[in-house]
């Protein structure tokens, strides 16, 4: 029977269309990320066990980096690996999408997106010099109706995944533009060579590289899972899909 409530207390009258009423004639805010110092990280292990962490500090736009002291049992002090040199200066909105891995000398190995840039870097704790995976310039991606390479650039470096095996590192990442996931290895030289894994592809079969999260093997083998939609069909298709093996 009635109640006698008025419907808006039941859940159906029309104050349930519209915004709560704490966000009423609020406009929403213009950036996506909130501010913060580690809104992204990434931990690893050394050989010895103790972890390290690359983080994003969203608020002055750097990489930085901590790792535990196993003689001191503390936490050493965190230092920025990219996007402010020691005098302030600022390079740029740096340390999207951090990953971190090490190698069998505890030099740690990481991966992470420029947003000024919209390119894939990587840097390592010994070194400390940035060095560009994948700037998202693709020369001949599309053409003019005089069949004239046109080039364009995309946007890369979401969701990487880093690797090293035997002096090689290995990164996984989207490229955003297309949604495709791909892959780059850096020889023992320095080089890097990319690679195409899932997506872009014709037909189309479905948007990858989110949440892309690469294993590599001492024999330089990746098995590389990331997360797949596809919602062209009748049935959307949403999973995580192992994209196959790549070496060098």
């Amino acid at each position: 029977g009635d109640s006698g409530a008025p419907a808006t207390d039941m859940g159906v009258g029309p104050d349930m269309a519209g915004p709560p009423p704490d966000m009423a004639g609020q406009t929403p805010p213009d950036e996506l990320l909130p501010e913060g110092i580690a809104l992204m990280s990434a931990a690893a292990l050394k050989m010895d066990g103790t972890p390290g962490i690359v983080y994003y500090d969203r608020t002055r736009g750097n990489l930085r980096y901590v790792d535990f002291n196993a003689t001191t049992m503390a936490w050493n002090r965190p230092m920025i690996l990219d996007g402010e040199e020691a005098n302030g200066t600022d390079l740029g909105d740096v340390g999207l999408y951090p990953s971190l891995t090490y190698d069998t000398n505890n030099a740690g190995h990481v991966s992470y997106e420029n947003a000024t840039k919209d390119s894939l870097f990587y840097i390592n704790t010994m070194t400390k010099m940035p060095e560009i995976v994948d700037n998202g310039y693709h020369p001949a991606d599309e053409q003019t109706q005089d069949g004239i390479d046109s080039p364009v650039w995309h946007l890369v470096g979401d969701s990487s995944s880093i690797q090293v095996a035997n002096g090689q590192v290995f990164v996984a990442y989207q490229d955003s533009t297309v949604l495709m996931l791909r892959i780059a290895g850096r020889d023992t030289s320095g080089m890097w060579t990319k690679q195409y894994v899932a997506g872009h592809a014709m037909p189309f079969m479905g948007s990858y590289g989110f949440y892309a999260d690469l294993k590599v093997d001492s024999n330089g083998q990746g098995t590389l899972p990331s997360y797949a939609i596809n919602q062209q069909p009748n049935v959307p298709s949403f999973c995580v899909q192992e994209s196959g093996s790549a070496s060098w």
